[in-house]
């Protein structure tokens, strides 16, 4: 008799957590506002949201990452990944920076959007740093390295993974894999199947349970919108602006990201990509690109292998560079004039880059800081990433060819 109320008990307590729609799960774990963006985020907040970072701007390596790519571009398209952390860490741990579970107790500004709490705003902005430490954009290029980041059928098994070892999971969503286009990062709470469809259904903090005045959120969970469609081929698609607008969409062979990402990795503050000069195979390395219109043509490393393909429309998916990560920031398109690339180990490699007008390149590569500028009249120009020590570099180097090639990064 015992086993079976225990039987019955654990089956309750699941439905409790699981259901598709209206859960009680989103109305105790998720925000009452919606997702806000900001801009011009001081350097206390910067850090606050690594280890190690100098108490005042210092001209090193750090600076550069919150001049190019924190204080403005990582917030100003939104902070989602910061709010379902922020979330879902106060769900795990029972709160976070101060603030209690549950999320929904605290007030949102009279639109909706943001929190009242200028303090917990600073806490969610703070949080939604992590996207940029080492620990994570380690985790992202793994999956890249695995090719998994556009398998939708990969993300149902390891968000199904994640949830059953308690490690609660995010999902990543890209619409292509431009890093101008930015992403936008969901929490699944269910999964089911339904033939040879798969369904996660998500938690999006663009659509408040709360919200009763728009029928685009309350009814966005209601009416049965908020899951990802997966395919059994690993097609998925996200209705990210609602069903009347075309879908995010992906498989494994094109369109978007679509990335499981537990609390562990997401949730874990860290130190900056570039703090750690390690050896050539684990060291992470940046490249900005500024400019309204440049595009990447083609990267090639010192073995020879090639990022994209030959029409350079997408990445080349047999035998390329599975070690470049087009970072595309976690909380909406931060706009067509900043394009950031990790990078994992020292290999020389050439970046094939053309631009029409004004453009910067710049790179934290082998310990080194390298700063391009010109005017480009739309011909591709060749840009080599600076040779790592002699300690611990690759073996092979790049034969440079001939072209175009900007006087300071020879």
């Amino acid at each position: 008799m015992r086993t079976i109320l225990t039987a019955l008990a654990l089956i309750s307590a699941i439905a409790l957590k699981a259901q598709p729609q209206d859960t009680p799960w989103l109305r105790e774990n998720t925000w009452f506002f919606e997702n806000f963006d900001t801009s011009n985020i001081p350097w206390s907040d910067f850090r606050q949201s690594f280890i190690g970072v100098a108490p005042s701007p210092a001209g090193d390596f750090d600076q550069i990452f919150f001049n190019n790519l924190y204080t403005n571009t990582l917030y100003k398209s939104g902070l989602c990944f910061g709010m379902d952390v922020m979330s879902m860490l106060m769900m795990s741990d029972g709160g976070w920076a101060g603030y209690c579970h549950p999320p929904y107790v605290y007030a949102s500004r009279a639109s909706y959007t943001g929190p009242l709490d200028p303090n917990l705003a600073q806490a969610i902005i703070i949080t939604h740093g992590n996207q940029i430490n080492r620990g994570f954009l380690m985790f992202l290029l793994d999956v890249i390295a695995s090719s998994e980041n556009r398998d939708g059928n990969y993300a149902y098994y390891q968000v199904g993974k994640y949830l059953a070892q308690g490690d609660q999971p995010f999902v990543s969503i890209s619409k292509d894999l431009n890093p101008a286009d930015g992403a936008h990062v969901l929490v699944p709470y269910y999964e089911d199947v339904q033939g040879s469809i798969k369904r996660i259904f998500v938690y999006d903090p663009n659509h408040s349970i709360y919200n009763y005045t728009s029928p685009g959120s309350h009814d966005y969970y209601a009416n049965g919108q908020n899951f990802i469609t997966v395919q059994s081929d690993g097609t998925w698609s996200y209705p990210f602006n609602g069903i009347m607008s075309p879908p995010w969409t992906g498989s494994p062979s094109s369109g978007g990201n679509c990335v499981a990402i537990p609390l562990s990795v997401a949730g874990r503050k860290d130190r900056l990509p570039q703090s750690l000069f390690a050896d050539a195979q684990t060291a992470i390395n940046t490249i900005f690109i500024f400019g309204r219109r440049v595009r990447v043509r083609q990267v090639t490393g010192a073995s020879g292998r090639k990022y994209l393909n030959r029409r350079g429309t997408d990445v080349q998916l047999r035998g390329g560079l599975r070690t470049i990560l087009p970072f595309q920031v976690m909380g909406g398109a931060p706009g067509d004039t900043l394009h950031t690339y990790f990078v994992r180990g020292n290999e020389s490699q050439c970046w094939e880059i053309s631009a029409v007008g004004p453009y910067k390149v710049e790179m934290l590569y082998a310990g080194q800081h390298t700063v391009v500028r010109g005017v480009g009249d739309g011909r591709v120009m060749r840009f080599y990433t600076p040779r790592a020590p002699a300690r611990g570099a690759a073996r092979t180097s790049l034969r440079r060819p001939p072209g175009i090639i900007p006087r300071s990064a020879r």
